[in-house]
């Protein structure tokens, strides 16, 4: 650790944590808490984004669950699509973007302003997009954000998107279906690992309701067979009437869904096709990170709408305070 640390001409006090396989939240719950000296110690915490293997049976990932725990009075910084920022011996031009969505003492913005400061991103370019409601004063606050950079001494190009609200789009209601059946098969992993369910050990759930499914298909399919041969149906009437089914079936799993999550979902959705639109190519994105759930039971929720947040983006750091920073406008 310290060599790499020299290899980034970074300057610190390297730490090596010993645990066993079990105790890895615990033991950096303890180190984070405990580092540093009286009020010598760390005020931001950088982590990397979560990261579900496939087939894992972990419910939520060790470091997030620490990231949400242990915390306190530390500022957050999560990136996601680590292994893609460049080493210290790039220098990048293009742009750095910081979505202004909620107002957060200007954290986000003094990041980037940071992170401009080497030579890696110097070549960069800061842009501030405001995401505006249909009754905001677009003008209104164009004129006070510019106001606001000019008196931090921060040269940036303001650009003020407005988030239009029209109808929840069938993609909002498809991915709240599919967090939906991805908490449940989460919680069906855990419930195997506990030994709460009857599964042979070290399955996945969802492996076995696919080749339940599978079975499930091939005796329809014999099924089919058998009829047609008894003049009773043909496997296109068969197919016909199995579409029909599924259609029904996801047209009540659908009215099923709770609405404050399809909207959530739905304005995940618009901000993700917004940052798209303006900051596909952009070398950095730079977002407020929301309020993590206090329970573990909303951890799968939340992670999934801020993979929703950021897809297609290639680099992309979220940003959350402790609401005690204060930067000053005055020099």
């Amino acid at each position: 650790m310290d060599f790499d640390m020299n290899q980034c001409r970074l300057r610190g006090f390297a730490k090596t944590l010993v645990h066993d396989e079990d105790q890895i939240t615990g033991s950096m719950s303890t180190l984070i808490q405990s580092v540093g000296l009286g009020g010598l110690k760390p005020n931001t915490m950088l982590i990397s984004w979560p990261v579900h293997e496939r087939g894992s049976s972990e419910s939520s990932d060790s470091e997030y669950n620490t990231f949400t725990a242990c915390a306190m009075d530390m500022c957050l910084l999560v990136a996601k699509g680590i292994i893609d920022f460049p080493s210290s011996v790039f220098k990048l031009t293009g742009f750095i973007d910081v979505y202004w969505i909620v107002q957060d003492g200007g954290l986000c913005l003094l990041m980037a302003y940071l992170l401009k400061q080497h030579k890696v991103w110097r070549g960069c370019k800061l842009r501030i997009i405001a995401i505006a409601q249909e009754n905001d004063n677009n003008l209104k606050m164009q004129t006070e954000l510019q106001q606001y950079v000019y008196q931090l001494r921060i040269d940036a190009k303001i650009l003020i998107v407005e988030l239009a609200d029209p109808e929840i789009s069938k993609n909002a209601f498809e991915r709240t279906l599919l967090m939906e059946e991805r908490t449940m098969v989460l919680k069906q992993m855990q419930e195997a690992r506990s030994g709460g369910s009857g599964q042979t050990r070290g399955v996945s759930p969802l492996v076995t309701a696919e080749q339940r499914d599978k079975s499930g298909s091939k005796s329809g399919d014999d099924k089919g067979e058998s009829k047609s041969e008894n003049g009773e149906k043909t496997p296109d009437e068969e197919s016909v009437a199995d579409d029909h089914k599924k259609e029904k079936t996801m047209k009540e799993k659908l009215r099923a869904l709770d609405r404050t999550k399809v909207h959530k979902m739905h304005t995940a959705v618009r901000l993700n096709e917004l940052i798209i639109e303006h900051s596909l190519n952009s070398q950095l994105v730079l977002l407020n990170l929301p309020k993590p759930p206090r329970g573990k039971e909303g951890l799968g929720d939340y992670i999934h709408y801020l993979e929703v947040l950021s897809d297609k983006i290639n680099r992309v750091i979220f940003v959350r305070g402790t609401g005690k920073e204060v930067i000053t406008t005055h020099s």
